[in-house]
Parts: C-alpha cells; structure tokens; sequence
C-alpha cells in the first residue's frame, strides 16, 4: 500500500511538472508569435521604404531628362555666346556627375535593402520551424500526460482491488485458531463435558417417563 501510494504521488509530481512544461511551452509559441507579428511589420516598413526609394529614383531619372534638354538648350546657346555656356556646361557636367553618384548610392541602398529582406525572410523560415518542433514537444507531452492519467488510473484500480481483499480476508484470518494453541489442558476439559453430556442423554431415554 505505501508502495502504491508513493507511485501515486510521484505520478501527481509528474502530472505537475508537464502541465508546467505545457505553459513554458504555450508562452514560448505567443512570444515567438509576438516576434513574428513584429518582423512582419519590419517587412512592410521596408517595402515602404523600398517604395520610397523607387519614387526618388524617377524623380532622379526626371531630373536628368530636364537636364539633358537643358543641355541641348544650352548647346544651341553656345552657337551664339560660346565663353559663358562653356562654364555653364562645366558646371551642368558636374551637377550630372553628382546625380550619378546618388543614384549610385540609391542603388547600393536599394541592393542592402533587399539583403536585408532575404535576411529576414530566412529568420521567419526558422521560426516557423521552431514553432513545428514546439507543437511536436505539445504533442508529445500531451501523450505523456495521457499515459500517465491511464496508469494512475490502472494503479488505482489495484489499490482498490487489493484493499477491499485485505478487507475480506482478514478477519477470516484472525478468527482461525491454528492447531498448535490447542493444549491437553484445553481439550480435558471439553471431553469431560462431552461424556457427562451423553450418559445424560442415555439416562432420559431409558427413564420409564419417557419410555
């Protein structure tokens, strides 16, 4: 019994220590949850951003066409005032020298935007997969749990069963009396009383009353 009882209990430690497990578990999967809602919402910040970049780059693109005609403009002008429109082409050659060097860096930025993208596209890859193998942990402790109801429960049932035949068989076993207790001292007696009993019963059968 005490046997069967310490099994009980260490099955209720157990039963305990998995339902605390399933709670870490649960926490874990909204905090995952949580991280993922948040790299989400750094996905979108980013195509925005990459949206944004895109418009400066056909303002850029814009800027150059209104550039290139101003230079057009400004060839025809040196027909007529060649000493001034030299220095002004220079001057227009460094302006386009310099709008290549930001769409240059616009670029570079455009290619790190989309290294980051992949980036994080890999890290939502893995926590996806993190959050398979929690649910497979669920699964698992779920069978654990499941299991060891069943043998508390088979456990009681046999606690139960060997109670009621110790209750059976008891007192049965403390009302025999074995053999060995009985003593010539016990047993003169009880034959005295069983001769004195018959020589009475023959003397009422041969009493001329009854006869």
């Amino acid at each position: 019994m005490l046997l069967l009882l310490l099994l009980l209990l260490l099955l209720l430690l157990l039963l305990l220590l998995l339902l605390l497990l399933l709670l870490l578990l649960l926490l874990l999967i909204l905090l995952l949850l949580l991280l993922l809602l948040l790299l989400l919402l750094l996905l979108l910040l980013l195509l925005l951003l990459l949206l944004l970049l895109l418009l400066l780059l056909l303002l850029l693109l814009l800027l150059l066409l209104l550039l290139l005609l101003l230079l057009l403009l400004l060839l025809l002008l040196l027909l007529l005032l060649l000493p001034l429109l030299l220095l002004l082409l220079l001057l227009l050659l460094l302006l386009l020298l310099l709008l290549l060097l930001l769409l240059l860096l616009l670029l570079l930025l455009l290619l790190l935007l989309l290294l980051l993208l992949l980036l994080l596209l890999l890290l939502l890859l893995l926590l996806l997969l993190l959050l398979l193998l929690l649910l497979l942990l669920l699964l698992l402790l779920l069978l654990l749990l499941l299991s060891c109801v069943a043998l508390g429960h088979i456990l009681g049932k046999i606690s139960a069963t060997s109670g009621s035949h110790y209750r059976v068989t008891g007192p049965i076993r403390a009302l025999s009396v074995p053999s060995a207790t009985l003593s010539p001292e016990t047993t003169a007696p009880r034959r005295v009383l069983e001769l004195g009993g018959y020589v009475a019963h023959r003397a009422t059968l041969k009493s001329p009353i009854i006869g």
